[in-house]
C-alpha cells in the first residue's frame, strides 16, 4: 500500500536503519527502512518533504509494543511541504 505523508523527523541508528516520522492528514505515523532496502534506495528524504511511500507491512516492536511501517519503495518526493 502507498501513502503520502510528510516527513516531520529522520533519524539514521549504527545499524544503518533509518526511522521516519510521516505526518499524514489525520495521524503521525513510525516508520522504519531497513539498512538493506536503505542500500537499494539510495538518498533517504529529509525532515519537511512531502513523499510517497510503499509500506511493506506493519512491525510490533515489542521491547515498547510500537508500531512501525516498515517501508519498501520511496515514490514522489516534493521539497518544502509540510
Amino acid at each position: 500500500r502507498w501513502i503520502t505523508a510528510s516527513v516531520a523527523r529522520v533519524s539514521t541508528a549504527r545499524s544503518g536503519n533509518v526511522f521516519l516520522a510521516l505526518e499524514g492528514r489525520e495521524a503521525t505515523f513510525d516508520a522504519v527502512v531497513f539498512a538493506a532496502t536503505v542500500r537499494k534506495l539510495g538518498p533517504m528524504p529529509q525532515q519537511g518533504e512531502s513523499i510517497s511511500v510503499h509500506v511493506a507491512r506493519v512491525s510490533l516492536y515489542q521491547q515498547r509494543g510500537q508500531l512501525s511501517l516498515v517501508i519498501d519503495e520511496l515514490g514522489a518526493r516534493n521539497r518544502g511541504h509540510g
